[in-house]
């Protein structure tokens, strides 16, 4: 039997000491990027936020050496190469970006990138004027499992790949947390904020773009949070493959969490689960006839984080595009509002 073996090591640049600036200093900071970033080796030489004691609290936390209230001041250091972006606001992203590039500052943009294709477009053009690079923190494209996953299609162990399921268990509307900030007022979000993770995945994964998007959404009737936080999104593929991504957002808190997929082709099927364990297991002809358990490092978070600024990193080192750039990511926004269209029919 031939062990499935993946490298699912992210790219990571020879110089790792770029002058990191993050912009925002809410709760995907302090549990996402600073781990991450840590982690790897990367050099964060400033925070701002616009609140004073969120900003003192992440910089005292990661020994960050210079903080402030006022992102511009953070833009004007010298020592910044990248701006890591976390605010959730379009009108104040398409101002950050565009002070950033104007200063030669290279972006990467929390995902979504905008909530709007207007403002995602000027985004793109904004960089693509001043020649810096725009990339979007598209993470689970690092997470070990589906790492792995693009690994074995790529590598033509599953064939000809025809049906991709992805299902998504959680309960952040019970939580105060979540009803207490912006996520809970959003008139939409499980497609925009949480499902974007998945449309993105399913690009990822094929390589291809859908042709077909249909989608129904749905709230519980006891849900405290205003927008969608059930979603169900069917693509349709050139090659007649069929994604199904299936996302609850209410389920009753004990019942736990996952985020679990399965793709099946004409040679091989993959199964897995990324948010509570690091293996998944595979049955391929090419490999034998045994299913194989493989057992991977890292997590999600915070793997999938080092992932994102590694291949910023890299594409500046190479100058090129990164993979995750914000004119690829235009493609996984039009299959977000394609969604929301298709659910509002």
């Amino acid at each position: 039997m031939k062990l499935f073996q993946p490298d699912i090591s992210p790219c990571l640049p020879q110089k790792l000491n770029y002058g990191i600036g993050i912009i925002g200093a809410g709760s995907i900071v302090q549990y996402g990027h600073m781990p991450a970033y840590r982690k790897a080796g990367f050099n964060v030489v400033g925070i701002a936020s616009r609140s004073a004691e969120s900003v003192e609290s992440k910089a005292n936390t990661w020994n960050i050496p210079w903080r402030s209230t006022d992102w511009r001041a953070l833009l004007d250091l010298p020592q910044v190469q990248i701006v890591d972006v976390t605010y959730p606001f379009d009108e104040e992203r398409l101002e950050i970006v565009r002070e950033a590039a104007m200063r030669g500052k290279h972006i990467l943009m929390q995902k979504p990138m905008a909530h709007t294709m207007g403002a995602a477009q000027e985004m793109v053009d904004i960089a693509d004027h001043y020649g810096v690079l725009l990339a979007v923190n598209q993470n689970a494209r690092w997470s070990p499992q589906y790492r792995a996953v693009k690994k074995a299609i790529d590598d033509g162990l599953l064939g000809d790949v025809y049906l991709l399921v992805h299902e998504m268990q959680n309960n952040q509307d019970a939580a105060d947390w979540f009803v207490n900030r912006w996520y809970g007022q959003a008139e939409r979000f499980q497609i925009m904020e949480y499902s974007v993770h998945h449309l993105d995945l399913m690009r990822f994964l094929t390589g291809l773009e859908p042709e077909r998007v249909k989608a129904s959404i749905a709230k519980k009737p006891t849900q405290r949070g205003s927008g969608d936080m059930i979603a169900s999104i069917q693509l349709e593929f050139p090659n007649q493959a069929l994604g199904i991504v299936v996302d609850d957002n209410t389920a009753y808190p004990p019942a736990g969490v996952f985020s679990r997929f399965k793709i099946e082709g004409t040679k091989g099927i993959i199964i897995g689960e990324a948010m509570s364990n690091v293996s998944l297991q595979i049955q391929s002809e090419l490999l034998g006839e045994d299913v194989q358990e493989v057992e991977l490092d890292g997590q999600w978070f915070p793997d999938g984080f080092i992932g994102t600024m590694g291949e910023l990193m890299c594409a500046i080192e190479e100058k090129r595009e990164p993979a995750i750039s914000g004119r690829d990511n235009l493609k996984t926004l039009e299959l977000i509002f394609a969604a929301y269209k298709s659910a509002e029919r």
